[in-house]
């Protein structure tokens, strides 16, 4: 494998004719600290009018390589859509790494595996932009790397051109499955979302499997409704589904598919009420948090089963690391110079055409395998409410929920929001609420109150001064809580837990 400073050269020399590469002197540059002498830190600001020109047609801009397609995301970069470009090279070069885990584990076990979102593409099409997650499963199956014989639904459940999300037509397609050994899905939080939504239509599910008919209204793709209809119901399995339900839902996964063994998706310790929720029906089956990426770049995988630590792979790039008491500079350092326990920014420079790039993601060095490093996800740079002054973290805000929980409010999830309706700002607080709270909604809002004077000085001050109100709390079933995200507009094609509403909540 090639050392740091000889991958790096290989990415400046092969895109050294491009227009950016020919802007910084890419021929010229022969180690690492010229690169970061020549070359500034960036911004998808610094890319936006190269990007444009690009997705226009034109070519040699920012890469030499192919570029397939360009994937969206809002990321935290001034709440707007970003196009971040896909190459055919990086696919290539991470190919090998990507899904190893989950695949390995299906070729040792054999049985059935759900795949938690159904892609707006399809193989061997051409489209302008999408997802990362569609990108990379397109690419799969192009490249013949996907068994669609092992996944519940077959092709017809993971590629649809419907611009909805058929999880009815999952639900259904995952209930008749007996041989179930593994779920998967983007995020970890997509499965929870699964076994919310299974429990509040099981009884439509049973009628539709008894009748024989799926209404429109919940799949309304005629193609999938028919690809679902075709599934056979195994002898007996109608009677087994209404019996796995009896008891209520608690730990329901193990009396469906006593075989499921795996749930694999993305998560992070910022995500615990989420997970807990899903733990709820789960009771103790393994997790795998997969892959941590973003749409610039597949960063790392999951070192192993319920760990949130990743490794980096060094072959997927050139990173930097830039020390977070540092990060108005532009002093980084190698992964090399990394001190285990320290707190770093990830800088990457990919083979799309970024070069240098903040990603926003903070990483704790944990520790080195192979020599390579072992990260955890701590936080996203600048994340965090600031009305007036009071700058509230995420992790302030998560500390807040946890000790509701400690109130006794069963919070399943929740997202904040400012609001500047009133004559003194406020904070929007969402709920999502499992059990029936033992106070109403202006109840926990005092107690939301107080616990965020008791973690945030600032915030205690600003409110003395009476320059922010009281926040204001909207408790909601788990299933209406989705139905009030949909409506603000806040559920993507990957169901990202949203945490916070930077911008304020549409609709209250």
């Amino acid at each position: 494998m090639k050392t740091p400073g000889e991958l790096l050269r290989q990415i400046l020399d092969e895109n050294k004719n491009t227009e950016y590469g020919r802007l910084y002197n890419f021929s010229e540059i022969y180690n690492i600290n010229e690169y970061k002498k020549r070359v500034p830190l960036t911004t998808y600001d610094d890319y936006e009018a190269y990007v444009d020109r690009m997705r226009e047609g034109e070519k040699e801009v920012l890469t030499s390589y192919e570029v397939m397609t360009y994937c969206t995301t809002s990321g935290t970069s001034k709440n707007r859509v970003k196009y971040i470009p896909q190459t055919r090279k990086q696919y290539e070069v991470y190919g090998e790494h990507l899904d190893a885990f989950p695949d390995r584990f299906m070729e040792e076990h054999g049985g059935k595996r759900l795949y938690q979102q159904t892609f707006r593409t399809e193989p061997g099409g051409a489209d302008p932009e999408m997802l990362v997650s569609e990108q990379w499963y397109k690419y799969k199956a192009e490249t013949g790397r996907m068994d669609f014989d092992s996944y519940v639904g077959g092709k017809a459940l993971l590629f649809d051109r419907e611009k909805c999300d058929p999880i009815f037509a999952r639900c259904y397609a995952a209930l008749l499955e007996r041989d179930l050994r593994i779920i998967e899905a983007v995020f970890l939080y997509d499965e929870y979302h699964f076994f919310t939504y299974l429990e509040h239509y099981y009884d439509r599910l049973l009628h539709a499997m008894k009748t024989h008919v799926i209404p429109e209204k919940l799949v309304p793709s005629e193609t999938m409704r028919e690809a679902v209809l075709f599934l056979p119901i195994p002898e007996g399995r109608v009677d087994e589904i209404e019996k796995a339900a009896e008891g209520g839902f608690e730990g329901i996964a193990h009396r469906l598919w006593p075989g499921l063994s795996l749930l694999v998706g993305a998560s992070n310790r910022s995500f615990f009420a989420e997970s807990e929720g899903l733990d709820y029906y789960t009771k103790g089956i393994p997790r795998y948090y997969n892959m941590y990426t973003m749409s610039e770049m597949f960063v790392a995988n999951c070192i192993g089963e319920d760990d949130f630590r990743y490794r980096i792979f060094m072959d997927h790039g050139f990173f930097e690391f830039l020390p977070c008491e540092k990060e108005d500079g532009e002093d980084t350092l190698t992964a090399e110079e990394c001190e285990i326990g320290g707190e770093y920014e990830l800088i990457v420079t990919s083979y799309n055409g970024f070069y240098r790039y903040r990603t926003g993601d903070v990483l704790r060095v944990v520790s080195r395998q192979e020599g390579d490093p072992v990260v955890e996800f701590v936080r996203r740079r600048g994340m965090a409410l600031n009305i007036a002054g009071e700058k509230v973290s995420m992790v302030q805000l998560e500390e807040s929920i946890r000790r509701l929980r400690e109130d006794g409010i069963a919070i399943a999830q929740f997202c904040f929001a400012p609001s500047l309706d009133r004559e003194a700002a406020c904070y929007h607080v969402a709920l999502a609420v499992s059990e029936e709270p033992p106070f109403d909604d202006a109840g926990i809002a005092d107690r939301l109150d107080t616990h965020l004077r008791e973690i945030n000085s600032g915030y205690a001050w600003i409110r003395e001064m009476s320059y922010l109100d009281h926040p204001v709390v909207k408790t909601l079933a788990p299933e209406r809580y989705f139905q009030f995200l949909s409506k603000n507009g806040m559920m993507d094609g990957n169901n990202k837990p949203k945490h916070t509403a930077p911008t304020g909540f549409r609709e209250w």
